[in-house]
């Protein structure tokens, strides 16, 4: 007691979808739900220019974070006179200044 006759159609796509392990296509599902678009073809090709874009930036920032993390941890050193910059003669001589 459906309130939409059911088509021929329908029945092999209500088929395929409960019954079937294979993918239905977007006209498929676009037609099970009433939906009526089209899709420009550029849409990857915009796609794809944003993609590149952000990985620009995600490879920049990388770039930048490596950098500052590096700067932050030499001048540390440098302060505190450890590794590079550690004085062996003033502590084999025991002055520590």
């Amino acid at each position: 007691m459906s309130n939409e006759p059911t088509t021929p159609s329908n029945r092999t796509l209500e088929h395929r979808i409960f019954r079937s392990d294979s993918k239905l296509s977007p006209a498929e599902i676009n037609q099970l739900l009433g939906i009526k678009s089209t899709i420009p073809a550029k849409t990857g090709e915009r796609q794809e220019a944003q993609s590149s874009e952000a990985m620009s930036v995600v490879l920049r920032l990388a770039i930048v974070t490596v950098f500052l993390t590096t700067s932050v941890l030499l001048v540390s050193m440098y302060q505190m006179k450890i590794g590079p910059f550690y004085e062996h003669e003033a502590i084999a001589s025991g002055s520590l200044e």
